[in-house]
């Protein structure tokens, strides 16, 4: 048989498995937008599927009209990442609203 895969739940806003590109998979069909990001091998060393952030330009931009982002609601954001290195104190994300950047979730 083969390994479960897992559903996005029906409150979900998006769902970004970065394979290789930054399509929402979910319904919702909110795509991200990816910038100074290469693709390399993912956790199955499967070539060209995960994105490699540089650590300085690298960003994946989320689209202006995604609803519930403001840094004030509940959300809870799974993400797997392998840093190169942790010689500096880097974000994992963060939230710009009304041209305000809200801290995110750091690393390093």
């Amino acid at each position: 048989s083969g390994a479960a895969q897992w559903e996005p739940a029906s409150e979900q806003l998006a769902h970004y498995p970065l394979d290789g590109n930054f399509t929402d998979t979910s319904s919702n069909g909110r795509d991200a937008t990816g910038h100074d990001i290469a693709f390399g091998e993912d956790r199955r060393r499967e070539p060209e599927k995960s994105p490699v952030l540089n650590g300085t330009t690298s960003h994946i931009r989320l689209p202006a009209d995604f609803p519930g982002i403001t840094g004030a609601n509940t959300l809870t954001v799974m993400l797997w990442v392998k840093p190169a290195d942790l010689d500096r104190r880097q974000t994992l994300f963060s939230f710009t609203a009304a041209g305000v950047t809200q801290p995110g979730a750091p690393l390093g």
